[in-house]
Parts: C-alpha cells; structure tokens; sequence
C-alpha cells in the first residue's frame, strides 16, 4: 500500500526551543493521548534541557501499515503461529517504533518507555466485517524481542490498549457466525462456527448458501433426518397401514373356512 502520511505533535514549550512530541502514521489512523508523557521518560536529563540552549527535540511515534516481506521471521512466525491459536487471519502488518533527535544529531530508537503509550487504533476499512451474517473480532497482537503479547481486542472497529514496547505488531481477525434463519429449506440455521479460513459453517436446520468474506462458500447444513412436511400425519398413515393387514388376513382366513365345509 501507499499512503499519505498523517501528522499528530504535542509541544512542549520552553524558552528558547521546544520539546515536540509527534505521531507519525500511515495506513493506520491512531490517537495517542498521553503521548507527550511517553516522549519525556525517553529523553535524558539532558535532551530535556537542550531547548533551554536553544535546541529542539523531537520524539515521534512512527505507525505505518508493513508489506509482508517487511516484517521480520521471527517475528512474523511468532505472531502468525499466536494468530493460529486464536483461530484468527492475518490483517495487516504494523510497525510501531519510537524515535527521539536533539538537533541536527542522528535520530536514536526507543524500544521502551517508562511511561506506556495509550492508545486508540481504528480498525482500517479494508478489513471491516460486511457480512450481516458474521461477528468479526479483532485482536492486536506484538512480537518484542523473542516474546509474543496480547495487546487488545475487540468485536467493534476502535482497538484500546496500551504499550511500553515499539516494535512489530500483527492486526488478526477471526469470524463466526451469528445465526438466523435458513431462507432456502425451511428451519432455521441457530448457530456455526468459527472462520478458519474459508471453511465451511454448519449449524441449524434448514440450508442458505452462500459467499463469506474470504470468497469461498458456507452452508447452514440440514439434518441427515429428511423433512417431508407435515409429520403429524405419520402416525395416520401407519395406523390404516396396520387396519389393512389385519383386513387382508381376515379376509384370507375366511376364504380358506368356506372352501373347507
């Protein structure tokens, strides 16, 4: 993807310069309220009085959605095999890093706060649910040197959470069905399952095929019981079937008398 980059600064005033505190993201739109809080626990005693000398300093948060020949191995394995765990699909990628630069000096990364950042993650259009028929939750999961963390999760479109580590983070989602009625065969379909990836759903009776999110097909699938209609009339139908029988042997046996005398 391509995207234009959005710009969020906090500035922290000082004399001679200042102390800003940005969000820099694309792909991803993403607030982070106490990010100014963050930035200071990142900065040395005396990257916070450089601006007192006229420096500036700068901390940025920098979110951006990853291609996944980006997203290192470990990684990608670590938060691929947690996904499976959670019956869940790989969404999207995202690098979340933290940086800081005191004047014209080389920018540094910050791979952890003091302070965690909080935070609110939309979740991007692209991967949004428009299946009446599916509930999709979203999970937001982090591979920090070595180690796997859940960050949040959510069945809605806004992911809450909080962070004291920068680094790689997959955004995985799983469906399940919601249930209704079977339109194409009578009953109803009342429960399924969960979206693997792309399987089939059973549940219910009655059939309604018909496309999920993925492209391939799912079924409320019947009963191995055949339906034919009305199966009061069952119990009718077997009790003149016996009344015929007995009329048959009766009527057999009197024959067999009457040839006899």
């Amino acid at each position: 993807y391509t995207f234009q980059p959005t710009v969020q600064t906090f500035t922290i005033g000082k004399d001679k310069a200042e102390i800003r505190a940005e969000i820099r993201s694309a792909g991803v739109t993403i607030a982070a309220p106490n990010m100014k809080d963050a930035a200071l626990t990142a900065l040395t005693e005396t990257e916070r009085e450089a601006p007192e000398n006229g420096t500036d300093v700068t901390a940025w948060l920098d979110v951006y959605v990853m291609d996944p020949s980006e997203v290192p191995a470990g990684d990608a394995a670590l938060l691929t095999a947690r996904a499976n765990t959670l019956q869940a699909r790989t969404g999207e990628w995202i690098s979340i890093s933290l940086h800081k630069q005191v004047g014209d000096a080389a920018a540094t990364e910050i791979h952890q706060t003091a302070v965690p950042v909080s935070f609110t993650i939309e979740v991007p259009q692209r991967l949004r649910n428009t299946d009446s028929r599916l509930t999709r939750t979203f999970y937001l999961l982090r591979a920090h040197e070595g180690a796997e963390t859940d960050i949040a999760a959510t069945a809605g479109t806004v992911l809450q959470g909080s962070t004291d580590r920068f680094s790689t983070y997959l955004l995985a989602y799983r469906d399940t069905v919601t249930g209704g009625s079977g339109n194409e065969g009578g009953g109803s379909g009342t429960s399924g399952g969960s979206a693997t990836g792309g399987g089939a759903y059973t549940g219910g009776t009655g059939t309604n095929y018909g496309s999920n999110v993925n492209g391939s097909s799912y079924s409320y699938a019947p009963s191995n019981i055949p339906r034919t209609g009305d199966e009061s009339r069952l119990s009718l139908w077997g009790f003149l079937a016996v009344l015929s029988g007995a009329g048959a042997l009766l009527t057999g046996r009197k024959r067999k008398k009457e040839k006899t005398e």
